[in-house]
């Protein structure tokens, strides 16, 4: 990435560093709930930002959507399978080869159609990596549509099916199927304020701010991975305003740290390893989140400057895609 686009890696690390931060937090305690409220949201908003529809304008959808299904599918097997050699023998020590041969099947199922569980290999953070795919075609195909209004109307429809849809499935589809429309509308937040970024100002951002914090507060605790958002319309702010101004204040201020620009280089890696980092940081510090956030940074910083050294000197690493 140029110099000039360091400040989207910047804005990668510094959701990255929080949602470690937010993993290592107790349910309940208000901190964790006002992260959750935004932190993941980021990557969906920066998402949508990041795509140019002009650039695309005159492919089709399957041309646009092709390159990105092995740029995101291909990492999520890879470290989920990665992962499972560590939960297995996790297992082995705890109830021998008898509880690995019984856990096997449920880690390959639930690992690549749900990813989502507190153990390894189901890797929680990764399922972010199918759903994102999922919206980023929804996506696409929407913003083929030339007319405004029907934008509009197709942005409300994602908000009102995707809340319809949590509402009407408790139980949890493969790959997040029912949150698939409103990181949809998360994405088409971020697309259209790039339109109209120009028109921004500080004090605008800082409206942003304070708008996200109240609906944060006034909203019940948000997981979008857990199916739980709450009031759809404070959802959607709380979602949308702090990514928003955090997105504006690294562009407008072009915003270079080489730490965060490491880390967010290595987001899909940290995705892959969270977990297993929050049983080491256990291990070593027990409850104190803030002492388990800084070993977890410290070791993912560390993993990150290895895998980096390793794909210059080991280019067929790159094939992988983190």
């Amino acid at each position: 990435m140029t110099e000039k686009k360091q400040w989207i890696d910047g804005v990668r690390g510094i959701g990255i560093c929080l949602m470690t931060i937010a993993h290592v937090m107790v349910l309940g305690d208000p901190k964790k709930k006002f992260l959750y409220g935004f932190t993941l949201q980021i990557f969906f908003i920066l998402s949508g930002y990041l795509y140019n529809d002009k650039k695309y304008e005159n492919c089709g959808v399957w041309q646009i959507v092709k390159p990105k299904i092995g740029a995101y599918l291909v990492p999520y097997a890879v470290l989920i399978l990665l992962n499972m050699p560590l939960k297995l023998l996790m297992d082995y020590k705890s109830g021998g080869m008898s509880a690995v041969m019984k856990m096997l099947p449920e880690y390959l199922i639930n690992g690549l159609l749900y990813s989502d569980g507190n153990s390894m290999p189901n890797c929680a953070p990764l399922w972010f990596l199918p759903t994102l795919l999922l919206a980023y075609i929804l996506l696409v195909a929407l913003l083929k549509l030339t007319n405004r209004i029907v934008r509009w109307i197709a942005f409300f429809a994602c908000i009102i099916v995707g809340y319809l849809a949590n509402l009407m499935i408790p139980v949890l589809l493969p790959w997040h199927l029912q949150v698939v429309p409103l990181c949809t509308a998360l994405m088409m937040v971020g697309w259209y304020y790039r339109q109209k970024q120009d028109y921004y100002k500080w004090y605008i951002a800082l409206l942003w701010v304070v708008l996200g914090c109240l609906a944060i507060y006034t909203n019940e605790h948000v997981s979008i991975n857990e199916l739980i958002i709450g009031n759809p319309l404070l959802f959607m702010v709380e979602s949308t305003a702090i990514p928003c101004a955090i997105i504006w204040i690294f562009k407008r201020y072009d915003i270079k740290c080489r730490l965060l620009s490491l880390w967010g280089k290595n987001t899909l890696l940290m995705l892959g390893i969270n977990l297993i980092l929050n049983e080491i940081s256990l291990h070593i510090c027990g409850e104190s989140w803030y002492l388990r956030a800084i070993i977890n940074m410290i070791i993912f910083t560390i993993a990150s400057l290895i895998w980096m050294w390793l794909k210059k000197r080991m280019q067929w690493l790159k094939v992988l895609g983190f």
